[in-house]
């Protein structure tokens, strides 16, 4: 639970700040779907993530979402250094929120690309999600 508040609270502080956990993932982020999970992910094999990843995009589609976003812990990274945590999501969700116009492969669209939950954000905001980017943040 302590994860889910480091990520909440990250996420309300820079673009989306009506983020709030609840039980599905982190909700109050517009049409985005934030998932803290998965505390064995930092031993998993990339079969193993792909898994996480996809079941995160469908249960996006579910809640009518055009994102889910999987964010991980990494292994001495506290919530005090939650920025550079994982955010897992797969590649053609990336390259939607990159308004990417390139179709991509079947084998290769559903593969899941990382990054730390801060170029994740940032992504999303210049995506058109949360406030937009140039916006003073409270403090």
């Amino acid at each position: 639970m302590i994860a889910e508040h480091a990520v909440t609270g990250y996420l309300a502080e820079h673009g989306f700040p009506s983020a709030e956990s609840a039980l599905s993932g982190i909700v109050g982020t517009g049409r985005v779907l934030w998932v803290v999970g998965y505390r064995e992910a930092e031993h998993a094999g990339d079969a193993l993530l792909a898994d996480w990843v996809d079941q995160v995009r469908v249960d996006a589609g579910d809640r009518n979402c055009d994102l889910g976003v999987l964010v991980t812990a990494r292994a001495d990274y506290g919530p005090a250094r939650v920025a550079s945590w994982w955010a897992h999501l797969d590649i053609s969700a990336l390259s939607r929120a990159m308004r990417g116009a390139l179709a991509l492969p079947e084998e290769v669209s559903a593969g899941p690309v990382r990054m730390h939950l801060s170029t994740a954000v940032l992504l999303a905001r210049a995506a058109g999600y949360g406030t937009p980017l140039g916006t003073e943040e409270a403090a």
